[in-house]
């Protein structure tokens, strides 16, 4: 059994440093990097389309106050999409471990506030801030953030 462990580890090696040798990794990797920012693009579409007021959020330069001091960190900005790829992903399994009750009040919050937006017209701004209030605490979450925008305070 141990054999076999070697034997795969070191293919694994002798064909990825062929690969990168050869520069053959390379197209494969561009090509899955664009095939990934073409389907981050349409899923933004599609959130933009349902929140309007979120895309102002997701306008600015995410790293640009460490870039000002550190110039060579905007190399490293495929680095900061995937943690944040991996934090999507860590609440998403969080929440997945949590009761129905969660999930169901969740839901419900979140198509509470399409409703008041699309349906009824109300003006929300929607942030980052907002739709994180409505997925934790679903209903209530959505009263209070309508609490907020009549009284005038910005999320």
């Amino acid at each position: 059994m141990e054999n076999k462990k070697l034997a795969l580890s070191l293919l694994i090696i002798v064909l990825i440093s062929t690969a990168s040798g050869e520069d053959l990794l390379k197209p494969l990797i561009d090509d899955f990097f664009n095939a990934m920012k073409s389907l981050v693009d349409v899923i933004a579409g599609f959130v933009f389309g349902l929140f309007p007021g979120l895309e102002e959020s997701f306008a600015g330069d995410p790293l640009g106050p460490i870039a000002g001091f550190f110039p060579w960190i905007r190399s490293l900005y495929w680095l900061f999409y995937l943690a944040v790829f991996f934090a999507v992903m860590a609440v998403i399994a969080k929440l997945w471990g949590m009761g129905k009750h969660f999930m169901i009040n969740t839901i419900v919050g979140i198509l509470l506030l399409l409703i008041l937006i699309h349906v009824l017209g109300v003006g929300i701004q929607i942030t980052i801030l907002a739709l994180i209030i409505t997925a934790v605490f679903g209903i209530p979450g959505v009263i209070f953030i309508v609490m907020l925008h009549y009284l005038g305070i910005p999320l």
